[in-house]
């Protein structure tokens, strides 16, 4: 890993654009890659600002994307091989 990449990683991500500038919250903008139409990004965007929420929920419960498609395409942009088995809840799963 080189030092700008480190410093990124180490700086966390980016802060939130202000509202109204038409631009998207990073974390979806890649869906524009896989599909998903600029408008209905810019919306999630948008309401993402308005909210607090994070885009990616937003999407979610817009009935935009599934959670399972949201993570199935995030993991091909990043390639991190996706994980297809639910893990287990501390809350419910005892040993």
């Amino acid at each position: 890993m080189d030092a700008a990449s480190a410093a990124r990683r180490q700086a966390g991500p980016p802060p939130p654009v202000p509202a109204g500038d038409g631009f998207l919250c990073p974390e979806i903008a890649f869906l524009l890659h896989h599909g998903v139409p600029y408008a209905i990004l810019w919306r999630a965007s948008e309401r993402a600002r308005l909210t607090g929420l994070s885009a990616h929920r937003c999407l979610i419960a817009a009935g935009t994307i599934s959670e399972a498609a949201f993570a199935g395409r995030l993991a091909a942009q990043t390639g991190i091989e996706r994980v297809t088995r639910a893990m287990p809840d501390a809350r419910t799963d005892i040993a």
